[in-house]
């Protein structure tokens, strides 16, 4: 038991216990990132291979060793079965607390590592870790448990046919966005100059620090938590952006008209997988909608370099689904095992939905808002300064007139 939880958190813990005949047939362990084995590397990287579904820069190891250096409590969890690794779990928060995905709120995707014949459910290896529950926003399969499990789309572009093969079905099923966004390049070329989409090389541009100051203003002008200003979190960021590894890293794409920088955005590639984590733009281009376009010209320019996929982020974004040939099905919820923290959280369920229901324009709004920047504050800030200072923004921004 780590000696920081709560008294809540211990009592949570202690009521935890193991699920059934199937899990007992398992063994569960967690380890912290400075106890990874080589044998635990070589696990990881074949159950890997063994599943296709694993393909996002968020299930690569290099990923996990980043996140392990900077992030809040990392763990990973191992299951074995006769002695031999059958499923990895990185996760990080406090022993006998509410755990998240690793590197969480910045974790798009998520899911146990396993080979796709193995099928643990997290429901068969969340109880019998000492945690008193997982939250999740991104999770690659769906539990066969758990509370307020939400579907949403994660959008990717397939490039594995080659760029003229995904233009074409772009103009097959998107004409009119296809032509509206020509409209607007031209538009943006009128006045500006020729565009131009390029990949910024971090030894000779300072895209990095521009577009985290975009972001952080995006953040502060429409009252989100600005999650780009946890220490942990940057230092993560920048990280990725000096990799030496070609194959694994942040790159920082940049959108030109002319010499007019008007767009950033930050992915992570991992061999011929792109996540495209967050874009930001210069406001004075905003009638040519330069995220839009960045975005499109992104894609194509990781598929002249080889990159098989794209990872847009979940979500239900029209824009994401215009450039979508191979979208996912994903899931949010939390899986909560027995205990004090459970029935808290039951009930603040029952509240919220009493709340929503009752006074949908206003204070079941407001408790919506409140619900989702709670728990990225919570990912987000791992000391109590931290949260009470986010807890003062939330309610600064939240209107309770509706």
């Amino acid at each position: 038991m780590d000696q920081g939880a709560s008294f809540a958190d211990k009592i949570a813990d202690a009521a935890i216990a193991p699920s059934d005949a199937k899990a007992r047939a398992y063994k569960f362990d967690v380890i912290s990132p400075s106890e990874l084995t080589e044998d635990v590397r070589s696990a990881w990287h074949k159950l890997r291979l063994q599943n296709n579904d694993l393909w996002s820069p968020y299930f690569d190891i290099r990923l996990f060793d980043v996140l392990a250096r900077h992030a809040p409590h990392a763990k990973l969890a191992i299951v074995q079965q006769s002695g031999d690794i059958v499923a990895l779990l990185p996760f990080q928060g406090k022993l006998g607390s509410l755990a998240r995905p690793l590197g969480a709120p910045m974790a798009d995707q998520h899911d146990l590592i396993q080979s796709h014949a193995t099928r643990l459910s997290l429901d068969d290896v969340v109880p019998n870790l000492p945690m008193s529950g997982f939250v999740f926003s991104g999770m690659r399969h769906k539990p066969l448990a758990g509370q307020r499990l939400v579907p949403t789309l994660c959008h990717v572009a397939d490039l594995t046919d080659g760029v003229p093969s995904y233009v074409a079905w772009r103009k097959a099923n998107w004409n009119d966005q296809v032509k509206k966004n020509e409209r607007r390049k031209r538009q943006g070329e009128r006045t500006w100059g020729p565009m131009r989409v390029e990949v910024m090389c971090p030894k000779t541009s300072q895209g990095f620090e521009t577009l985290m100051a975009w972001k952080q203003a995006q953040f502060r002008e429409t009252n989100r938590h600005n999650v780009l200003g946890a220490s942990w979190i940057n230092k993560v960021l920048r990280d990725l952006y000096e990799s030496p590894d070609p194959e694994f890293r942040g790159e920082v794409t940049a959108l030109y008209f002319g010499e007019h920088l008007a767009a950033l955005e930050f992915g992570l590639r991992a061999g011929k997988a792109m996540h495209s984590w967050f874009p930001a733009y210069d406001a004075a281009f905003a009638k040519v909608s330069p995220g839009i376009l960045l975005m499109d010209g992104m894609i194509e320019n990781c598929g002249h370099r080889g990159i098989t996929k794209v990872d847009l982020g979940i979500g239900h974004d029209q824009y994401k689904r215009h450039a979508s040939n191979a979208p996912v099905t994903m899931w949010s919820g939390s899986l909560l095992n027995s205990g004090l923290r459970r029935a808290v959280m039951s009930g603040f369920i029952s509240f919220q939905s009493w709340a929503q229901a009752t006074f949908p324009n206003s204070l079941g709004e407001a408790a919506g808002r409140l619900e989702r920047r709670n728990e990225m504050i919570l990912a987000t800030e791992p000391t109590l300064s931290g949260r009470l200072k986010g807890y003062c923004e939330a309610l600064k921004a939240i209107n309770f007139k509706g």
